[in-house]
């Protein structure tokens, strides 16, 4: 059986479906048992095609598109459900009908909910796309072409790897330390912590809040799923923790018709 996670704050959004899946009530056999959605891994086809349609259906929806994630800010607007597989890291919709969502193994998804406009986008936020802007750029996207206004955005950030677990080097937190607004202080809000040298632990999870809160979105809208995928091994998939051969979970919504 499907057991996917949600955010009691956006149950009452008027027609809108989400999610995080887990690992569980899918068909994958070991080692992406069982629901793994990804259709990059060398997971059976067959089985992902099976646990797409699985998670779909229990929304109430034909069929999932995801992107085909390059670690980017490119968005992509999705108005049909038969676009396939477009090359981004951002999807955004106002249409009915159409499910989207973004994988994951350790970098978050961000869900931004235009109840107004009857708008979203998920975005997949790994470091390399935090570094480069993405969820800020989504939400001015999504500002251009839905007329969506900032202090009316509901946000979500779903599952990531959690600090203690992610060391990075300096390059990285220097990296995103830039994509910061100079009044943001890294070390006041535990973005990032140093280790080893050379190393640091990083918070994915808390730069994006930052960048959301600097953005102009009201800290009571920013909603977090706060589980670490590397600890979560009976529900989350993780690279750090089970290197190539793991699944992907997925952050997922639509509006239903």
């Amino acid at each position: 059986m499907l057991a996917p996670l949600t955010a009691s704050a956006f149950d009452a959004v008027d027609g809108l479906a989400h999610a995080v899946t887990t690992r569980a009530g899918g068909v994958s056999r070991a080692p992406y048992a069982t629901l793994n959605v990804g259709l990059g891994s060398d997971d059976d086809r067959t089985a992902v095609d099976e646990n797409r349609r699985r998670v779909a259906s229990h929304l109430g929806f034909d069929n999932l598109v995801t992107p085909y994630q390059v670690h980017g800010d490119h968005i992509v607007v999705a108005n049909d459900a038969s676009i396939g597989r477009p090359r981004g890291d951002a999807l955004m919709t106002n249409r009915p009908g159409v499910l989207l969502g973004v994988l994951g193994a350790d970098c978050p998804g961000v869900l931004l909910v235009d109840a107004a406009q009857h708008a979203l986008a998920v975005v997949h936020a790994g470091w390399r796309g935090v570094a480069a802007g993405i969820v800020r750029k989504t939400i001015d996207a999504l500002a251009v072409t839905y007329a969506t206004r900032v202090e009316e955005l509901r946000v979500l950030i779903g599952p990531g790897i959690g600090m203690a677990r992610y060391e990075v080097s300096d390059d990285v937190v220097d990296a995103i330390a830039r994509a910061l607004p100079e009044d943001v202080d890294v070390d006041a809000r535990n973005i990032a912590a140093p280790t080893r040298p050379g190393h640091a632990q990083l918070s994915l999870t808390r730069t994006i809040h930052a960048q959301l809160v600097a953005r102009g979105i009201a800290e009571a809208h920013v909603h977090a799923i706060d589980l670490c995928t590397f600890d979560e091994a009976d529900r989350l998939f993780s690279y750090r923790r089970d290197g190539p051969s793991t699944g992907r979970h997925a952050l997922v919504a639509g509006w239903r018709d």
